[in-house]
C-alpha cells in the first residue's frame, strides 16, 4: 500500500442554464453560471487507507464553477471557470453516450501531477430550469 495513492471523486450541480447566441442571434451554446462542486478529498484523514476509509463528501465544502458549452463543428466545447480556484481549463469532445444523454470529457486532473480525469455531464430539461 505504500504507493497507492488515492484518487479524488467529485459531483456537481447547477441550475439556471441559459442559451448563449451568436452573432446572428442564432443560439451556438448553453452557459451554467452557478454549479456547486464538491471533491471527495475534503475532510479525508487517512491517506494511505482504501477510498472507502478517506473519500468523503462534505455538505458545506463545496467549490463554485461556471460552465460554457458551445458547438464546435461536429464537436462540443467545454469552458470551465473555476471560480474557488481562480483558474480555468477548456477541452473539446465529440464523446457521448446516446442511452444516458451524457457527454463525456477529458479533463485536467485535481492537483499537482495529477493524471487525466473524466467529466461526465448529463443535462436536465425539467421545464423550470435548466438543470446540469
Amino acid at each position: 500500500m505504500q504507493h497507492w495513492n488515492p484518487g479524488i471523486v467529485s459531483y456537481g450541480w447547477g441550475i439556471d442554464g441559459a442559451v448563449i447566441n451568436g452573432p446572428s442571434q442564432v443560439p451556438v451554446g448553453l452557459e451554467f453560471p452557478s454549479i456547486y462542486v464538491w471533491f471527495s478529498d475534503r475532510g479525508g484523514v487517512n491517506p494511505t487507507g482504501p477510498p472507502m476509509d478517506t473519500q468523503q463528501f462534505i455538505k458545506d465544502k463545496s467549490d463554485t464553477e461556471q460552465m460554457f458549452l458551445t458547438i464546435a463543428g461536429n464537436q462540443v466545447h467545454l469552458r470551465v471557470v473555476l471560480r474557488t480556484w481562480k483558474s480555468e481549463y477548456s477541452v473539446t469532445t465529440s464523446l457521448a453516450d446516446a442511452a444516458s444523454d451524457q457527454l463525456i470529457f477529458s479533463i485536467p486532473g485535481a492537483g499537482p501531477q495529477a493524471l487525466p480525469a473524466l467529466l461526465i455531464l448529463s443535462l436536465a430539461d425539467t421545464g423550470n430550469f435548466g438543470w446540469l
